[in-house]
């Protein structure tokens, strides 16, 4: 079982940093990236998007300036991004740059390019640093048909869904979708996992990431209940959080 897994079974929580570390700098850039990594997160949520001209970039919007990104070529891109003081990176790019240095939560934002995405993941990291997630249970099940040695993470909480009550039932009892899509990992939304706590429909004893967590009191409980692994856009506060329970394991044993 590849290393992202086995962490679970030593309740050694991820502390994953959302898009980056973006305190000070642009999300989903080589910066954020950088910071992250300095400050010794465990794991990068990144996103994937496809340009009109078949580059994939880092970038978790759908528009920019109005615009769809898939209307748009690279060069168009980078150069708003450098205009507003940022510089949109390639997925190769990123994934250079980060190397072995942390594990990796890649989100694919549009089905249809698993295929491709998943041949530059595999030219530059191998399948037990990072995990391929995403909203879209068809894409999920197209990673597993590629590579069944990729790790998926099926996201619950999408926020604007066409069928709310349809949706939201599937997402609080996740069963048939996990089963469809072969996912290792439920990825749910705070709210979600506040359902799932309180009613006991789904254990926290499964491989689960909840995003986005950045209080402390919620950071703490979830690492004490030995949970798989937290997004967060308080990633130094998660990182302290972590080593203070660790200590405090240690001091009791």
């Amino acid at each position: 079982m590849p290393d992202i897994l086995n962490l679970k079974r030593t309740n050694e929580t991820l502390v994953i940093a959302h898009r980056g570390f973006a305190n000070g700098c642009r999300e989903n850039t080589i910066a954020a990236f950088d910071k992250a990594i300095s400050i010794g997160a465990d794991m990068i949520e990144l996103d994937v998007r496809r340009t009109q001209d078949n580059r994939y970039i880092v970038f978790h919007d759908g528009r920019l300036e109005g615009r769809a990104i898939s209307s748009l070529r690279f060069d168009e891109l980078r150069k708003i991004g450098l205009s507003k003081g940022y510089e949109i990176p390639e997925l190769d790019e990123a994934l250079q740059f980060i190397g072995n240095r942390a594990l990796l939560d890649i989100e694919i934002k549009e089905a249809g390019h698993e295929k491709e995405i998943i041949e530059i993941i595999l030219n530059r990291i191998k399948t037990d640093r990072f995990i391929i997630s995403s909203f879209n249970d068809d894409s999920l099940k197209k990673v597993k048909e590629i590579n069944t040695g990729i790790i998926t993470g099926l996201i619950l909480g999408i926020e604007k869904p066409e069928n709310l009550i349809v949706t939201r039932l599937s997402e609080i009892f996740p069963f048939y979708r996990l089963k469809k899509t072969g996912a290792d990992i439920l990825v749910p939304h705070r709210k979600i996992l506040r359902i799932w706590e309180i009613s006991g429909f789904v254990s926290l004893k499964r491989n689960i990431i909840v995003w986005t967590i950045n209080e402390e009191n919620h950071i703490r409980r979830l690492m004490k209940k030995g949970i798989t692994g937290i997004t967060t856009d308080s990633t130094d506060l998660a990182l302290r959080i972590k080593g203070d329970i660790n200590i405090r394991k240690r001091q009791c044993c």
